[in-house]
This record gives C-alpha cells, structure tokens and sequence, in this order.
C-alpha cells in the first residue's frame, strides 16, 4: 500500500500509542492511549485497520472479560446491544448449579470491550434510576408494571442502537459506491486508505470468531460463503437457460417453488401470531419504551470519576 511520508509519521505515532495501550495494566491508561491513537487516525482519515495492515499482523489481540450480571432479560439485551455498537462477542452464561452467578461475556478489541463495559453499565443504571421515579415507592420496585416499564426501556434503547448501526452501514456502502464510480472514471488518479465501518465490523467479527472457535474459522465460512453465492449463480443461469428451453416446465418449477414459499410464509405468520402473546401489553410496558427514547446513547468515558471506576 504506497502512503505519503506524512502518513507512515502518523502511523508511527500510532503503532507507539497502540504499544503503550496494550502494555498498560491500567484500563483507564490503555484506554486514553487508544483514543489518541483513534483521534490521530480520524484526523487524517485513516482507520486502525490500516495500522494493522502496515504492521503485516491481524486484529489486535483479543480482550476476554467476564462481568457479574444479567438476571434479568431486560440487562442482557442491553449488553447484547452495546457490545454488538461495539465490534465485541456478547454471551451469556448462567450456573446451573445453586449458588452460581450470571455473567456476561465480553470479547473483543481491549478498547472496545471497556467502552461496552461502561456503556452497558451506564444504560443498566439509568434504567433502574428511572424505574425508581416510576416505581416511586420501594415496595413496587420489583412489581410486574415496574419490570415491564424496564423491559420497555430497555427494548427501545436496543432498537435505538441497531437503527444506528443500521446508519451507518448505509452510509458506507453508499461512500464505497461513490468510490467505485470515481475509481471506474478514466481520469481518476488518487488513492485511498480509508476503510468504511463495515470493513472494520467484518474485521473485528472475524478475529471475535477466530478467538472463539480457532484460528481460519472465519476464514472457513468465507469460503462457503463463497461456495453458496457460485452455487446460486449457477442456478440462475440455469433457470434462465430452462426458461428459453422449456417454458413449460419452467412454469411449472416457479410454481412449485411459489406454494412453498407461501407455506413457509403462513408458518412464520403462526410463529410470530404465538410469540406475540407472550409480549407484554401493559400499559406500564409503552410507556417505559416511549421513557427509553429519552436516555443519551453518546455517554463518554473520559470524566474523571468514571475512568477511576474502569481502572
């Protein structure tokens, strides 16, 4: 990849912060390091895979955290939520045995990891301060109507973050379809290095997968992947070369196909038409989904207090 000299200086200084954050044992010191090394890389459009690539490794070492929590649904889908805005892994286990805890599982970038961490954390508590101002009393904090208006904050706060990620993987496939038509026009004569979020998303995904389930495992479904898709070409080319052949049987193919597409369709509708009455209904349910649009999805880890309470 041929970058200036100026850019290889910036990278540099990257490659020392990211050094430095990885040899910290301090969480809130790694943690400054890697938003100074992101502020140098955002600076001159520049993205940390980038630094990976120059330095001929993979992803950066993965960070595996397990935290106490998550009893309720409500907080696992928090944590789920965050650490998928994240780039992180999120399961969650529970003790089958009594006495056991439940945790969640976080893996992922070192960074990442500790900014779901204060995330999650963060929403979970708003959640609970705001279902003590409904509540308003302590003998119904644990009632059915308080926990449904938590299972309502919590479910708007998750579609909140999946809208958003939503965002911003449209507005970068639509940056790489701008790139693609200036790269195709003949007098096109620049160079890139920046890579879109979805870049980064499959690559901390892969190196997730590959920490989980062993090295080329990402590199494995890849392949099928790959397989599937040929696989499917073929098929097109084949009904289009049956179409032209033998409309008739082509007809009566499409046919069949169609009726079981629509079976599967009135199964999913009997799925769905179940599931639905399990949903809460209250009216304590909406409005806590309503209370959950006004919670900040922005909360930053650089006051004081909180980098002490990560460290």
């Amino acid at each position: 990849m041929n970058t200036t000299p100026e850019i290889d200086n910036i990278i540099s200084k990257v490659e020392k912060l990211l050094a430095l954050a990885n040899n910290n044992p301090s969480e809130a010191e790694a943690l400054r390091a890697t938003e100074k090394a992101q502020a140098l890389l955002d600076a001159y459009n520049l993205d940390m895979a980038l630094v990976e690539r120059r330095q001929g490794s993979g992803p950066e070492k993965r960070d595996d955290q397990r935290l106490a929590g998550g009893l309720y649904q409500w907080q696992r889908d928090i944590w789920n939520a965050v650490a998928q805005s994240n780039h992180c892994r999120y399961t969650f286990y529970r003790g089958r045995h009594k006495g056991q805890k439940y945790e969640h599982r976080l893996i992922g970038r070192k960074s990442n990891v500790v900014a779901t961490r204060v995330m999650a954390e963060y929403l979970q508590q708003t959640v609970e301060r705001m279902a003590r101002e409904f509540a308003g009393e302590p003998r119904l904090y644990f009632t059915k109507a308080t926990t449904a208006y938590r299972e309502g904050i919590s479910h708007r706060l998750y579609w909140r973050l999946y809208e958003r990620r939503r965002k911003q993987d449209d507005e970068a496939r639509a940056k790489q379809a701008e790139e693609a038509t200036r790269r195709a026009h003949p007098a096109y004569a620049g160079s890139s290095t920046a890579l879109t979020i979805l870049d980064v998303r499959q690559a901390e995904q892969d190196a997730n997968d590959d920490y989980v389930f062993g090295e080329g495992f990402s590199a494995r479904r890849r392949a099928r992947e790959a397989a599937a898709a040929e696989r499917q070409r073929v098929a097109l080319e084949e009904a289009a070369r049956l179409e032209a052949e033998n409309p008739e049987e082509f007809a009566r193919i499409e046919a069949e196909k169609q009726a079981a597409e629509a079976k599967e369709r009135k199964r999913q509708e009997s799925r769905d038409k179940r599931r639905k009455m399990w949903e809460p209904r209250s009216s304590t349910y909406y409005r806590g989904y309503d209370d959950g649009a006004k919670i900040s999805l922005d909360q930053q880890i650089d006051r004081p207090t909180e980098m002490r309470r990560i460290a």
